[in-house]
């Protein structure tokens, strides 16, 4: 019984080896990619939503591609706003409400670089969103907010110390409100973004390709 017991536990450890050794070799084949995510920020944003744009957006483009892992934003962000810190990268505004400290989002190849590196990746995915202030338009019965969206999508590579992808995408999003209210700027934001990310999920193959 007890000799039973022992070959039982010894093919045991043994499979339990061998699968652990397989799940490293497909996680060391795999393209390692830190996604960098830079948003709006003020009273005419809301993060949450644009953050829910973009990963959705990330979804479309690499979920169905087992050959990549991409180190999400919620990952990366918190060095990221640290080594901006750290090289005096960030910055107070003074608006109508109170003073708050803003990112300065014209990171250079070599922080990209920097990061890159610190994350063991092999490429970075920069995404920068800016917008402008909202502008009001009237209309019968109707009020609308507009606001212009301009979004940079660049894709950084370790190897070739350079970015082998970039395209800017400037849309216009809109809210209207009808009889009450003004539209809401936080509405345009998001639909402007939208309208964007469909200019870059139109490039995935492109994307994929540059990245293989």
């Amino acid at each position: 019984m007890f000799k039973r017991f022992c070959l039982a536990f010894a093919i045991m450890m043994f499979i339990m080896s061998s699968g652990q050794t397989s799940a490293e070799e497909i996680n060391a084949d795999k393209i390692n990619a830190a996604f960098i995510l830079d948003t709006p920020s003020g009273k005419f944003s809301e993060p949450e939503k644009v953050y829910a744009s973009f990963q959705s957006s990330m979804d479309k483009i690499f979920n169905d591609d087992p050959q990549f892992n991409i180190i999400p934003f919620n990952d990366t962000d918190p060095y990221v706003q640290i080594y901006r810190e750290e090289n005096d990268l960030t910055f107070s505004v003074d608006d109508d409400y109170t003073q708050v400290s803003n990112r300065d989002v014209s990171l250079k190849k070599k922080d990209i670089d920097s990061i890159c590196k610190y994350f063991n990746a092999d490429y970075v995915i920069y995404v920068r969103v800016t917008s402008t202030a909202p502008r009001f338009y009237d209309g019968a019965f109707t009020v609308s907010k507009k606001i212009n969206i301009t979004l940079d999508f660049r894709i950084w590579s370790d190897k070739r110390s350079d970015f082998v992808y970039a395209k800017r995408a400037v849309r216009t999003g809109a809210s209207t409100s009808v009889y009450l209210g003004s539209g809401s700027a936080a509405r345009a934001v998001d639909r402007g973004v939208k309208k964007c990310l469909k200019d870059i999920e139109k490039d995935s193959h492109r994307i994929k390709v540059s990245m293989s």
